[in-house]
């Protein structure tokens, strides 16, 4: 195991405080002066109301899409004691809410050059899914990347204090307002449009889909 500097093993807040001793720039923190605040980290996963929550919990501080064990590396004193908590969706269902998100263009210039880039996949849901199998440029784009990669170890343990489903997202809301100890109302933002109902998939797509995100329902399966 690589010996880590001591420092490293200070919060970012207390770190920068050296910095300043010294006359050496700040590091830049990732968590808002919300979740120092209140003591707590959220994991916004793509395409499970991350904004939703990031607007109306966060006061609009957007997180960008976390992965734990970068933030481990970036401050293991906050993300060992502060209350961690995310918003896990079924697997399937967020697949098909990112296509649908990604095949509009996104909401970002990545969104749109990995769309552009990759126009033939999205010619149709089908042609994307038989291109998607076999495309480990699909598989690492991160609306598309399993949910466990976000909230996992390095050995693929559950390193959250809090799951709720995006299926009882008004629930879990709640449950996580009452752990902060704020009130807040929920309200919905960037919603994939679904006019078209979900899409039928064939026996052998569902499965090849639950297989990629096997990760994902092991979680799944346990919360339940």
């Amino acid at each position: 195991m690589p010996i880590r500097h001591p420092t490293l093993w200070l919060s970012i807040p207390r770190r920068n405080q050296l910095r300043r001793l010294v006359g050496r720039p700040p590091e830049e923190d990732f968590l808002s002066a919300f979740e120092r605040q209140h003591r707590c980290i959220f994991f916004h996963l793509p395409k499970t109301a991350g904004i939703t929550i990031s607007e109306t919990i966060l006061g609009g501080f957007h997180t960008n899409h976390r992965i734990y064990r970068r933030c481990a590396k970036a401050d293991p004193v906050s993300v060992a004691k502060f209350w961690k908590f995310c918003i896990l969706r079924d697997p399937v269902d967020r697949f098909i809410s990112a296509y649908r998100f990604l095949a509009a263009g996104g909401i970002s210039p990545q969104d749109r050059i990995f769309q552009e880039a990759n126009a033939a996949a999205f010619a149709s849901f089908e042609r994307f899914l038989q291109v998607f199998q076999d495309d480990p440029v699909l598989h690492n784009y991160v609306h598309f990347r399993p949910q466990a990669a976000f909230v996992c170890d390095d050995q693929g343990r559950l390193r959250m204090d809090f799951v709720g489903r995006f299926e009882n997202l008004p629930e879990a809301f709640d449950l996580i307002c009452s752990q902060l100890g704020i009130t807040a109302r929920l309200r919905s933002h960037n919603r994939t449009p679904d006019h078209a109902g979900r899409p039928e998939l064939t026996p052998e797509a569902n499965a090849a889909l639950r297989t990629f995100y096997a990760a994902d329902y092991a979680i799944l399966e346990r919360l339940m």
